[in-house]
């Protein structure tokens, strides 16, 4: 008999035992409730990635409108901006009239020249639009404290394209939080549609072996689980977003700052009061 109350205590204790934190550092199913996800906290580093494609341009608006008020919140977090997809915009490449030393205007006999100079400038024109989006990404705001003018102003590096390569972006963002120590967090806005032929889930669920202070929160644009698995996968959340006031909401979710942070950027709808019983 007291060996059998010896053997009952002894399970009790181990079914007791607290679980090995890394143990639940990452999702091995597609469920994550079924997990206490341990890595949670502050993230010393942030890196914002943003997808600039043909479908996005109304979100990036909104979205750079709303980090004015919520990146001043900020206070102890690195944070940067990190655009993929669409176009970067390139240094002024146009050639002018002092190039040729001629002036178009005041004299007629320069118009060859000036023939000239227009067609170097369309040709200039054409290779900056045919910039190949699929290989399209650059960190316009490295990651630092206390850069919220770079911040809003690392959108305008950018305008909107074409394709969207989703795990070009990731690739690149995580490398960019290698060196930063601490938990580190990657918030990615797209629609959530790989076109340049990757595949985000299966680069997450490798990369995540070798980043284990790693989180990713997912802004969808639309209503789709595309890539609910990174968010998932990292003990992230995932946000499906679908007019510009639940954009905002999910921003000031990600970013952990206080709801109406960004109520100067909302769309209220207003009410017809003799509808409302």
């Amino acid at each position: 008999m007291y060996k059998k109350i010896f053997i009952i205590i002894l399970l009790s204790m181990f079914l007791l035992m607290p679980a090995n934190a890394e143990q639940f550092n990452r999702y091995e199913v597609n469920d994550a409730n079924k997990f206490n996800y341990s890595n949670t906290g502050k993230p010393t580093a942030i890196e914002l990635l943003v997808d600039f494609s043909g479908s996005m341009g109304w979100a990036v608006d909104i979205t750079k409108k709303t980090l004015v008020y919520i990146v001043p919140q900020l206070k102890g977090s690195k944070l940067g901006l990190r655009l993929f997809g669409g176009e970067l915009k390139m240094p002024d490449s146009s050639i002018k009239q002092s190039d040729f030393n001629i002036d178009c205007n005041a004299n007629p006999s320069n118009a060859r020249e000036c023939r000239k100079m227009r067609a170097l400038n369309a040709q200039s024109s054409a290779i900056k639009r045919n910039i190949d989006s699929c290989k399209n990404t650059q960190l316009v705001t490295p990651i630092k404290s206390n850069n919220k003018v770079q911040i809003i102003n690392g959108f305008d590096k950018g305008h909107i394209g074409d394709m969207t390569p989703i795990e070009l972006g990731l690739k690149e963002a995580v490398k960019d939080l290698s060196s930063i120590e601490g938990r580190k967090k990657i918030i990615l806005i797209t629609d959530g549609y790989e076109s340049c032929g990757g595949n985000p889930c299966s680069y997450i669920r490798q990369a995540v072996v070798e980043n284990k202070n790693l989180i990713i929160d997912v802004i969808i644009i639309g209503d789709n689980d595309n890539l609910k698995c990174l968010a998932e996968a990292t003990g992230g959340k995932y946000y499906k977003v679908v007019d510009d006031n639940k954009i905002i909401d999910a921003l000031e979710k990600t970013f952990d700052v206080p709801k109406g942070t960004a109520d100067k950027v909302r769309k209220y709808k207003f009410v017809d009061v003799d509808k409302v019983k």
